[in-house]
C-alpha cells in the first residue's frame, strides 16, 4: 500500500523549498493549516483544486518522483583549483539513511563512501546528502541544486 509519508519530505523542508520559489500551484500533494479541534496543525493533503486553501495556509510538498524528474545527471562543479569538473548524480542507502550527492564522473561510489565514512564533516569537491529519510535527503540535493542555479522555476516550470 502506498505510504505518502515515505515520498514526502518534511513541512520544514517543504516550508524552505517554498522559500526558494518552488511553484505553489497545480494539483499534488500539500501541507494545508487547519483547524484541528481547538488548534490549528498542518495536515498533509491530496490536492485536485489548488483553491481548496489560501497562498498563507499551504505548502506544495513534492514527491521524491517531482524532484527526482527535474535533478539534472551531471553537473559541472567549480572546484578549489583551476579547474571545474563533471560529477554525476548518485544516490545510495546504508545503515544510517539515504544520501544523495554529486560526485566527479571519473569516481566510484566504492570511492565514495569511505570518504563519507572516515570524513562525514569535510568539505570537499564532492557534494552530499544526508537526510536520514529519503525524501528528506532528496530535497536538501534539490534546495542545494535551486541555490545554486543548476535548477530554476520560470513561470512554474522546472527549467534545467
Amino acid at each position: 500500500m502506498f505510504d505518502v509519508k515515505k515520498e514526502i519530505p518534511s513541512l520544514e523542508f517543504c516550508k524552505k523549498l517554498k522559500e526558494l520559489g518552488y511553484p505553489q500551484k497545480g494539483g499534488g500533494w500539500y501541507y494545508i493549516e487547519e483547524k484541528i479541534g481547538y488548534r490549528y496543525g498542518w495536515n498533509l493533503v491530496l490536492i485536485r483544486d489548488v483553491h481548496r486553501a489560501i497562498d498563507n495556509y499551504k505548502i506544495k510538498a513534492p514527491t521524491i518522483c517531482e524532484m527526482e524528474e527535474v535533478f539534472p545527471f551531471e553537473i559541472i562543479v567549480e572546484g578549489n583549483s583551476k579547474y571545474s569538473e563533471i560529477c554525476r548524480l548518485i544516490s545510495y542507502k546504508n545503515n544510517e539513511g539515504w544520501w544523495y550527492g554529486y560526485i566527479p564522473i571519473n569516481c566510484s561510489l566504492e570511492e565514495f563512501i569511505p570518504i563519507q565514512i572516515d570524513y562525514p564533516d569535510k568539505e570537499d569537491w564532492r557534494i552530499k546528502f544526508w537526510g536520514g529519510t529519503k525524501p528528506n535527503a532528496c530535497i536538501k540535493t534539490f534546495i542545494w541544486l535551486i541555490k545554486n542555479k543548476y535548477i530554476s522555476f520560470k513561470g512554474g516550470n522546472h527549467d534545467n
